[in-house]
């Protein structure tokens, strides 16, 4: 019984190099995916209070053309609006600005 290399066991004989596969199928393209996300999620920083203000901003919310999910996070005044095409950003802040006056839009990094 010899004693083989790691080489050898790995890759059968120690002149054969190791093969990297690439996948093709599928190729990364963060730009394009950063950009069709970014019109179909909107943010809003809404003043609530309790989750009587909250059913209100949801009622309110669902009103707007092509919504189809709207989230609540009472602890972080954080609502996000979610679509299956464009949002408008104005027009989900405006539905808000009926319940909530106080509402703006969310900002990264503030």
């Amino acid at each position: 019984m010899a004693i083989m290399s790691l080489n050898e066991f790995f890759y059968r004989s120690a002149s054969i190099e190791p093969t990297h596969i690439i996948n093709y199928a599928r190729p990364h393209t963060p730009h394009s995916s950063d950009e069709a996300a970014a019109g179909r999620h909107v943010a809003l920083m809404v003043p609530i209070c309790c989750t009587k203000c909250a059913e209100k901003v949801k009622e309110v919310l669902w009103e707007v053309e092509g919504v189809n999910a709207v989230m609540c996070d009472r602890y972080n005044h954080k609502v996000t609006v979610t679509g299956s095409g464009y949002i408008d950003p104005v027009r989900v802040l405006k539905k808000a600005k009926q319940v909530q006056s106080k509402s703006e839009l969310w900002t990264l990094g503030s």
